[in-house]
Formats: C-alpha cells, sequence, structure tokens
C-alpha cells in the first residue's frame, strides 16, 4: 500500500489551490520522465495528456488532486487488471489501454485507484489518467 501523508488538510487549501500545486508538480517533477511498472515490466512515460487528464477531469476531486504528489510511486507498484481496446473517439495512433489498480492510503484512509495506461502504435506506454473509486476491486 502507498502511504500519502498530507502536510495540510482539506480545509486549509482550496481545491482551486490544490490544482495549481499538483499542476506545478507534474510539470516539474513528472512531464518528460518515465517510471517501470514493477508488475509489468513497462516504461510508462508522463505526458501532458495524462496531466490535462487528471487534472481537468470532472471528479478531480482532492483525494485525486493529492495523489499525484505520489504517481510515480503508484505507477510503478500499480497491479495490472485488464486490456481495454480503444474505442471510435480514440486517436488513431492508441492502441489500447491498460488498466492497473492500486491502494493508496491519504491522511489514514485507504482509497483505491485505478490507473490507466495508453498503448501507442510505436510500442509506448503513456500515463493516461487515474480514477479513484469507492471499493476495493
Amino acid at each position: 500500500m502507498i502511504i500519502v501523508d498530507v502536510p495540510f488538510e482539506k480545509k486549509e487549501t482550496s481545491l482551486a489551490k490544490l490544482k495549481l500545486r499538483a499542476k506545478q508538480f507534474y510539470n516539474e517533477k513528472l512531464h518528460g520522465k518515465s517510471v517501470v511498472n514493477k508488475d509489468k515490466g513497462i516504461t510508462v512515460e508522463f505526458s501532458s495528456v495524462g496531466r490535462n487528464h487528471v487534472l481537468y477531469a470532472r471528479n478531480a476531486g482532492f483525494e485525486k488532486l493529492i495523489a499525484i504528489f505520489k504517481l510515480p510511486e503508484i505507477v510503478a507498484n500499480a497491479k495490472f487488471t485488464n486490456f481495454k481496446n480503444p474505442d471510435q473517439r480514440d486517436p488513431a495512433q492508441v492502441v489500447g489501454f491498460m488498466n492497473f489498480k492500486c491502494t493508496v492510503k491519504i491522511n489514514g484512509k485507504a482509497q483505491y485507484f485505478r490507473v490507466v495506461v495508453r498503448l501507442s502504435k510505436a510500442g509506448k506506454f503513456f500515463y493516461d489518467h487515474s480514477v479513484r473509486i469507492n471499493k476495493k476491486g
């Protein structure tokens, strides 16, 4: 389990301020870098597409945003669950999506995340986004 000890509580920061801090962190520490997922042995790159999906999604709440600060650890330790083929809305260069799951403890409470990794026709793997789910699975 990945543990995120948040140095501040929800009441101490607004969602807008947290989103700004998370964006700065992603741009400075993650964008253009990569991490190896231990379960599948693949190198996953962090791109602007993944950043935008996680920061600007409708459900980008506190837990999802705070997890950005541990994304390398989350992606590295997430366990593979399944592969999804692209649909008509996905760009032509996308071969499919690999879904992973991971438990992240945020402020002492277990949160379950699905991590999506995009596979390109060039054979590269990119962090696409994370989804916080309410139950283990």
